[in-house]
């Protein structure tokens, strides 16, 4: 803020003050309400002593101390007050619209990265509408790097996050725009069998389910937003209600519900499926259709039981990896021309646009289609385009092999390349691949062969992560089935003479001979008590690399 006004080349008592249409208007933006300095008041305070200007807030929900009622008043004078130009800045959250038609807005700071690249250009967009030039400043806080990788991998489940999460966020001096944004996210997916619980409760308050009829259902007193809410539209997402509508005045739900029958409820909830997800659909509808039971409730329970877990499995994931991909251009991309390229390849609509839509509409996953979308990058840039299309798609799609197999090709190709995130890409696609999708052994090997292809033809950086991502692929009882590519990576390893890949290789041979001693002496030692060469083994493995 101190800066801005060089960068017009206008003293500071000038920008900043009021001047009807010339006005040039500001908004910083901030990730929540209440915490400083990242909410409404603390900001507020830096923009003034900054500035020395009329500085204004907006947001959805009332900053304390002030009620619901009156911000509700409050609010939209602030908002006149800016857009009349009699504040000439405003601090405000996401909630301040899209729809807002102020032509003189002459910057956005972000005190923050947004949840999105969609939410950042969105917001930063409505910066410079009367076409004159305008500055898009985001301040960035990354307190471990490698903290944040572990934070946002979207193959860790749920509860692993919420327990990484609690145990990174004892020191609030170590905050950062990774920690902030997972909390709002965690917030959101309290929980599937807390959800599941909710929806329990909500069918109990319903009653009979056999008769169409309507009902009321107040506000819970404890409800901290929308759980009630939320369950209820699981119930209508699955059929079990026919529409429901909501008095905030008498603080109550008006359902009105249908006789239930089972198999227009499966078919509703495997239509919902099918149309988020093509080709999970048939995998889905096979699990959906050995529901049998007698009692409404308990089919009721089950079919929601079925749809909060794809949710949670699809949409949560989903938006973490919208996190993940914004701290990545936050965290890489540092000068403009690098920060507007890497949001016009998300938003662009180029190389492989139409054709990754077809391949995600189709029920069946045809690796070698998804890698002919790679053969055809010739250049960076080209890879850049299509690194952005499938970042957009990953977030409809946060799973699909597909989509995660060409991410990673084309990061290794892209001049800005992150090594963690191709090896990490290229782990999910084969777990992904044979777990969730059921895709044959020989399919992924096949696409293994081609990425070492690439590795030794065109994208030498590939090498290394991939050879790191199929050495140390989880395998553990639950997924004995990914033991082929560890085996698959030191057959191919030898292709790429690099002392990084080689030494991967030797580590995992390690890593090998002590599972072997490992398996050996737990045979051995209960029968000799030698607990001794037990400890001095498991010192050995924690010494590993």
């Amino acid at each position: 803020l101190h800066a801005l006004p060089g960068k017009f080349s206008l003293p500071r008592a000038e920008f900043y003050r009021s001047a009807g249409r010339n006005t040039q208007s500001g908004i910083v933006f901030v990730p929540t309400v209440n915490a400083r300095p990242y909410g409404l008041w603390g900001a507020r305070l830096i923009a003034q002593r900054a500035t020395g200007a009329e500085v204004t807030l907006y947001s959805g929900s009332p900053p304390k101390p002030i009620d619901r009622d009156q911000w509700e008043i409050d609010k939209r004078s602030n908002a006149a007050q800016f857009k009349g130009n009699r504040a000439t800045v405003l601090v405000a959250t996401k909630a301040f619209g899209m729809g807002i038609d102020k032509p003189n807005i002459r910057y956005t700071v972000h005190f923050g990265m947004p949840q999105s690249l969609e939410n950042f250009y969105q917001e930063a967009g409505r910066a410079g509408r009367d076409r004159d030039p305008a500055r898009c400043i985001v301040v960035f806080s990354e307190y471990d790097r490698d903290r944040s990788d572990k934070l946002l991998d979207p193959d860790i489940d749920l509860d692993a996050l919420r327990k990484f999460s609690d145990e990174e966020n004892r020191n609030r001096t170590e905050d950062d725009d990774v920690t902030r944004a997972l909390w709002f996210h965690l917030r959101a997916f309290a929980g599937m069998e807390r959800e599941i619980d909710d929806l329990d409760r909500v069918l109990k308050e319903i009653g009979d389910l056999s008769v169409q009829r309507s009902v009321e259902l107040p506000f819970w007193e404890e409800d901290d937003g929308n759980r009630k809410e939320k369950a209820i539209c699981r119930l209508l997402k699955i059929g079990a209600i026919r529409d429901y509508e909501v008095d905030y005045g008498s603080g109550k739900f008006m359902l009105q519900t249908q006789a239930f029958d089972l198999d227009r409820c499966k078919q509703c909830l495997i239509e919902y499926v099918h149309a988020a997800q093509p080709a999970k659909g048939k995998l889905f509808a096979q699990q959906v259709d050995k529901l049998d039971s007698d009692a409404p409730h308990d089919n009721v329970l089950a079919l929601a039981r079925m749809l909060i877990e794809f949710v949670y499995d699809v949409v949560e994931r989903s938006r973490r990896r919208m996190i993940q991909e914004s701290i990545l251009l936050a965290r890489q991309a540092e000068s403009d021309n690098e920060i507007r390229g890497r949001l016009l390849d998300y938003l662009q609509e180029g190389l492989g646009a139409e054709r990754i839509g077809s391949l995600l509409d189709s029920e069946e996953i045809d690796l070698p289609a998804w890698w002919e979308l790679v053969e055809k990058v010739q250049t960076p840039m080209d890879a850049g385009e299509l690194r952005g299309l499938s970042i957009r798609a990953l977030e409809s799609y946060p799973d699909h092999p597909g989509l995660l197999l060409i991410r990673a090709a084309a990061e290794s190709m892209c001049s800005d390349r992150d090594e963690d995130v191709i090896s990490r890409g290229i782990g999910a696609a084969i777990r992904t691949g044979i777990e969730k999708y059921e895709l044959a052994q020989t399919e992924v090997e096949a696409v293994i062969d081609a990425l070492f292809a690439l590795a030794t033809t065109r994208a030498p950086d590939l090498g290394p992560p991939l050879v790191y991502a199929l050495l140390f692929i989880d395998i553990d009882e639950s997924n004995p089935n990914l033991s082929f590519a560890a085996g698959k990576g030191l057959e191919m390893a030898g292709e790429i003479n690099i002392p990084l890949v080689q030494a991967a290789v030797t580590t995992r041979k390690l890593h090998e001979v002590a599972d072997i001693l490992a398996t050996v002496v737990d045979r051995v030692v209960p029968r000799y008590e030698t607990t001794q060469v037990k400890q001095r083994l498991q010192a050995l493995q924690r010494r590993l690399p």
